[in-house]
């Protein structure tokens, strides 16, 4: 006898029953379709698959973080965790008789041929060779007047190109900092600011180092060079300055020595670069200056404003004080004076005699 067969209570039972009667296989259950990946309207999805063209969306920002960290052709630097360390000038630093050509003989990892300072006063500043009103005195005679003027850097050099004949003249500017022979410089392409700039040593007729530092946030990159007025320079001064340098820590093994072979006639041959001080100023960082230094006015304005009121209100709460212990001191009740027994003796004195 056939047991007998339990009746479906839901739609699928019945579906999958019926199917069952007519012979055909059972259908399988629905499945869950998976959630589809969405992207950005600006990625294809084609990239989204593929890695090598995901990591071209972060090319534009790798390109621009170089580019802001990325230092000029000859300031070769080395980065370093810290602070920037406290490099003390030359003594008797005398500005007039530094200025001149000076041929970098070795300068902290850089690649660069023929490289050279020119160090001039700055635009305005006068001096020896300046525009400026003692432009006819002699060397010496600016030496405490022009202490403390801005000088303005040249630097000429060879980028090393293969097979490409260039000259490139890269220019900053140096402001005096706290001390004669420390400045501050300023290239066009370092977008991270000022960085120090200290002659360490010099005798201003045949060798002197230099030591630059720049401070971003926890680390500092650093770049050190040693000159000579001529295209050589002795092996013993050569290793005195670089004691020197390693004194104030400076790693004399990332200094490199740069060729100084290159004749006058290469300089006007090939690709000629010259990077200027306004080279990226326009009208909008124009705008952009005008308009940051009117808000400083502003809020200088707005300081002084609030020291005004400050000084007001102490005055008129000191004035409030005074007052109110007067108006205490005038409400307070007076006390009747005690009459002086010596008075009502006296008194008595007086009229004892009559009768």
């Amino acid at each position: 006898m056939r047991a007998p067969v339990a009746r479906c209570r839901t739609r699928r039972c019945a579906v999958a029953d019926a199917a069952r009667k007519l012979g055909s296989p059972r259908p399988a259950p629905p499945r869950r379709a998976a959630p589809r990946r969405t992207a950005p309207s600006y990625i294809r999805r084609a990239d989204m698959a593929s890695p090598s063209s995901s990591l071209l969306l972060l090319l534009p920002l790798a390109l621009a973080l170089l580019a802001m960290v990325a230092p000029p052709p000859a300031a070769a630097h080395t980065y370093h965790m810290g602070r920037c360390p406290r490099v003390p000038p030359v003594d008797d630093f005398v500005a007039s008789k530094f200025l001149g050509q000076w041929h970098v003989l070795q300068k902290t990892a850089t690649r660069v041929r023929c490289l050279r300072n020119e160090y001039s006063w700055a635009e305005g500043a006068g001096g020896a060779g300046g525009a400026g009103a003692g432009a006819g005195r002699g060397r010496g005679e600016w030496a405490e007047e022009q202490a403390d003027a801005p000088l303005a850097l040249l630097q000429r050099m060879q980028l090393p190109l293969p097979a490409v004949n260039n000259a490139v003249r890269y220019a900053g500017s140096l402001r005096p900092a706290d001390r004669p022979g420390a400045y501050s410089a300023r290239f066009p392409l370092n977008m991270l600011g000022s960085a120090s700039y200290v002659v360490v040593d010099t005798d201003y007729d045949s060798f002197a180092a230099v030591y630059s530092c720049q401070q971003v946030a926890l680390w500092y990159r650093h770049s050190a060079s040693i000159m000579a007025r001529g295209r050589t320079l002795s092996p013993d001064i050569i290793r005195k300055l670089r004691r020197q340098l390693t004194a104030h820590g400076v790693n004399v093994d990332d200094l490199n020595d740069i060729k100084q072979s290159c004749g006058p006639d290469e300089e006007e041959q090939g690709i000629q670069v010259h990077i200027k001080p306004n080279v990226f100023r326009s009208n909008a960082t124009a705008l952009l200056e005008d308009a940051n230094d009117t808000v400083q006015t502003a809020a200088d304005a707005a300081k002084r404003a609030i020291d005004v009121y400050n000084t007001v209100q102490t005055v008129y709460a000191g004035a409030s004080a005074a007052a109110g212990k007067r108006r205490r001191r005038e409400a307070r009740p007076q006390r009747k004076p005690r009459p002086d027994p010596r008075e009502e003796q006296l008194l008595r004195l007086r009229f004892d005699w009559l009768p």
